[in-house]
């Protein structure tokens, strides 16, 4: 079914996918064809940031890691057990051995520092942690450009915020990333990014903080792999000791700030022009084979008059990325 009206809200995964290519953007977001089946990496993020929450509330490894375990929907699978073949290696073993080691590092483990961090909580309220945070875009210019006419047509961008977290006085959005390397490029990915400066803008705007965010600090984690056994592929205990974790601070500027939002008005004049025109071009060459490859790299490949049967057969209908189905601040 053609869609002929912009979508009403936005994030930085859509942003994203629409930077990415433009093509893969109406295909998955507008279209909502994607690949049915097992999302490692979604069921991996959700469970460790449901640990997380817990820790940072309760500082009891017991009670964050049953909040992780609930949150995973393979929770039979014990260490050492075989591994299903549709987990790989975001497995339940993994995610546990990563979160102990998140906890162990940053309060007190061997070799680790004392971590500094404390999730903030305005008074009378409880601390900030897990958030989903909405504004209306008009809201966002009347703050960062109140001498710009606000925008037209309304609309709202959105992000699930990890948490707001204080230190040496100053408030910082936090946000935790696992990655495959923990080298100089981790530390030079997050600025500039559309969504780490996003959460500041809309926490800032949205959570009635009694001052402003500082900036952004980027919890890594590096993820080891998987070895082979005659169980399958399982995650040594032992594997834990090596897992590496770095935090990268990230300041911003209200000049930045500002700027963030102006772009976000452009992208959208942007998109409203493909949605009249039905234009949808595809990247190509980097697009297509990062992270593992474009799901639709073969139907791109293919003649344009086949793209409609080879979505048909290839792809579930109606996957729809939706974050938002919790309750919004």
């Amino acid at each position: 079914m053609p869609i002929t009206t912009t979508p009403d809200k936005i994030d930085a995964t859509t942003l994203g996918n629409y930077h990415k290519c433009r093509r893969y953007h109406h295909w998955h977001h507008n279209l909502g064809w994607a690949r049915a089946g097992y999302q490692g990496p979604l069921v991996h993020g959700k469970a460790f940031h449901a640990g997380l929450a817990r820790w940072y509330e309760s500082h009891s490894l017991d009670e964050a890691l049953s909040d992780l375990r609930a949150a995973w929907p393979h929770s039979a699978v014990t260490l050492g057990d075989p591994i299903p073949v549709e987990i790989d290696h975001y497995a339940l073993p993994r995610c546990e051995a990563l979160f102990k080691g998140y906890v162990a590092y940053w309060n007190g483990g061997p070799g680790a520092a004392q971590d500094p961090l404390s999730a903030y909580a305005p008074p009378g309220r409880q601390p900030l942690l897990e958030h989903i945070i909405e504004c209306p875009i008009a809201t966002l210019v009347q703050r960062y450009l109140p001498d710009e006419p606000p925008p037209t047509s309304p609309w709202t961008y959105f992000g699930i915020v990890d948490m707001i977290a204080e230190l040496d006085g100053q408030l910082y959005i936090v946000d935790h990333k696992t990655c495959s390397e923990m080298g100089d490029s981790f530390s030079r990915k997050w600025k500039p990014d559309i969504q780490m400066l996003g959460y500041v803008v809309l926490a800032e705007t949205m959570l009635g903080l009694d001052r402003p965010i500082t900036g952004a600090l980027i919890n890594g984690a590096k993820m080891t792999k998987f070895v082979g056994g005659a169980k399958g592929m399982v995650f040594p205990p032992e594997k834990a000791a090596n897992i590496e974790y770095r935090r990268v601070p990230i300041f911003y500027t209200q000049a930045e700030k500002a700027q963030w939002v102006r772009d976000r008005l452009e992208e959208r004049r942007e998109l409203e022009w493909h949605y009249e025109t039905s234009v949808w071009p595809a990247a190509g060459r980097d697009a297509c084979s990062s992270y593992g490859g474009c799901q639709f790299r073969d139907v791109c490949a293919s003649s344009p008059g086949d793209w409609a049967l080879h979505l048909a057969s290839e792809f579930e209908p109606d996957q729809h990325w939706n974050p938002l189905g919790v309750e919004r601040i």
